[in-house]
């Protein structure tokens, strides 16, 4: 990380007196808990995930090097050690397209018993991600895990089962939320399989779920509700690049044939005339910038002045006029239905066994626009004044479930993204939608975006716990950098900060 030489610098002057300098790092940490006065902080439970592929292709533990067995060792002695510091558990991605792989109704689940009796040994919780989505696309994804094999031949005749951009290419990470109840699964619903294979899943893993709040084991299930895991259309895709600056705004992806009928469906309910029941005609594509287009320009830069008959004869000029608002509208609310959608499947399977989860992406550059372009594109903004309508749908919905809100990017400066020249405001993102959560009484847990490993980092972490009184935080990722001897110590006095101490 870019902070790591400097930070190292720092600890180590002094004539390399490591211990002491260790022991400062602990103390600017913890006390970065608390406010003068205020006494310490409720304790923070700290997880981390676990590697993307801790699976291989044939079901087996893959950590490190050697044999099988081998590997089983090391993942446990480093699973002891995130223990020995005070980590509360991990997270482990239960991928569809590894259990689910070849055969429709056909599962695989003796990797994830072996890897989970590793964690329990490790008296570790396990909080589980039900993974519906294809891995390799997002940031950091270093692996490669599609969607299970029959899917993808099913939608080699069928391509419109996926989001679609205006261009009409696929994206293959994740199933449109416009087939949700569409029996395009060889008869059966993408609700339907996704409710086997969570039943199946709470079938086979019975013996891993904590019995009560004091003993180790799976305390919760996060669903994957969209490219990532995350509640989002996949409006930046491979062909989509955050550097070299400035990043675009990405695509709407509206354009499969069953998203199409809802929007056409939506448009003439609307009143909206013949032209105005397509997506967005003027919104640029997947590199460009706010206001290179017509669509997500600010107001103060739309050089066209358009009364209100105008704009019922006019398809996409902006995201504020009626169809701009009618449009995101529709769109942001159907991610929020499909969310609502797959976690409540989710909740007849696990009731009140664990708890549950869903992520929502901290997508924060262009948020210091008038039209979030960013968020807009991925389901996030639905052009009314207050841009932070939909994640308040989303927070009302989770509390309704009595499931957990995660936000992502927690670690993140604006001093660290400026070099992006896109309007980037992170901190305001995290603290604004963090705000709105709250207020929903919704739980609330956070997550990093990126690798960290610096000080400045942790203490950004620790604040944004402190300030929003977040359940637990999960840390990304465990792997040979993280178990560095150097910054596994710092890591221990950030974990030892997240708990008051």
């Amino acid at each position: 990380m870019a902070h790591l030489p400097g930070f190292l610098t720092l600890l180590f002057s002094a004539c390399l007196l490591q211990q002491v300098a260790l022991r400062g790092s602990l103390q600017v940490l913890a006390e970065s808990l608390k406010e003068p006065g205020s006494g310490a902080k409720t304790p923070i439970p700290v997880f981390v995930m676990l590697p993307l592929d801790i699976l291989d292709d044939q079901h087996k533990v893959h950590y490190g090097q050697g044999s099988a067995h081998d590997q089983e060792v090391a993942l446990g002695d480093d699973l002891r050690k995130l223990s020995k510091v005070g980590v509360q558990g991990v997270m482990v991605d239960c991928w569809w397209g590894k259990v689910e792989a070849e055969v429709q109704g056909q599962y695989e689940w003796e990797g994830y018993k072996r890897l989970f009796s590793i964690v329990y040994s490790a008296s570790l919780e396990l909080h589980v991600v039900m993974s519906f989505h294809a891995c390799g696309n997002g940031v950091g994804d270093n692996v490669e895990i599609p969607l299970p094999n029959w899917v993808t031949e099913i939608g080699k005749q069928n391509p419109d089962i996926f989001y679609k951009d205006a261009g009409g290419i696929p994206d293959y990470e994740y199933l449109s939320l416009a087939v949700d109840n569409q029996p395009v699964l060889n008869g059966l619903t993408p609700l339907q399989v996704y409710y086997n294979f969570m039943f199946q899943f709470s079938k086979n893993m019975k013996n891993y779920f904590a019995k009560s709040p004091e003993t180790k084991g799976i305390t919760t299930i996060e669903v994957g509700l969209g490219p990532s895991g995350e509640l989002r259309y996949p409006a930046y895709r491979l062909r989509w690049k955050f550097d070299p600056p400035p990043p675009g705004v990405g695509e709407f992806q509206c354009y499969d044939k069953y998203m199409m009928k809802s929007w056409e469906d939506e448009a003439t309910k609307q009143g909206l005339s013949i032209p105005c029941r397509v997506g967005p005609q003027t919104a640029g594509d997947y590199s460009s910038t706010p206001n290179q287009t017509q669509f997500f320009r600010d107001k103060s830069q739309t050089q066209l002045v358009i009364d209100q008959k105008e704009i019922n004869l006019t398809y996409g000029i902006c995201y504020w006029d009626k169809y701009g608002k009618a449009f995101l509208t529709w769109y942001s609310k159907n991610l929020v239905d499909h969310g609502n959608r797959v976690l409540q499947t989710a909740k007849r399977i696990f009731q009140s066994e664990v708890k549950i989860a869903a992520k929502v992406p901290g997508i924060h550059w262009w948020y210091d626009t008038e039209s979030h372009a960013a968020e807009a594109t991925a389901g996030l903004f639905n052009g009314v004044t207050d841009n932070l309508s939909v994640y308040k749908s989303i927070a009302d919905t989770l509390e309704v479930l009595r499931a957990t809100f995660i936000f992502t990017c927690a670690e993140l400066s604006n001093d660290g993204q400026k070099k992006a020249n896109a309007a980037c405001d992170p901190e305001k993102l995290v603290k604004e939608v963090m705000e709105v959560a709250g207020r929903s009484n919704v739980s609330r847990a956070a997550e990093n975006a990126l690798e960290a490993y610096d000080k400045e980092s942790y203490n950004r972490i620790i604040r944004v716990a402190d300030t929003h009184d977040i359940s637990y935080f999960t840390y990304m990722r465990l792997g040979p950098n993280l178990m560095d001897q150097t910054h596994l110590a710092v890591f221990k006095k950030f974990v030892e900060g997240m708990e008051g101490t």
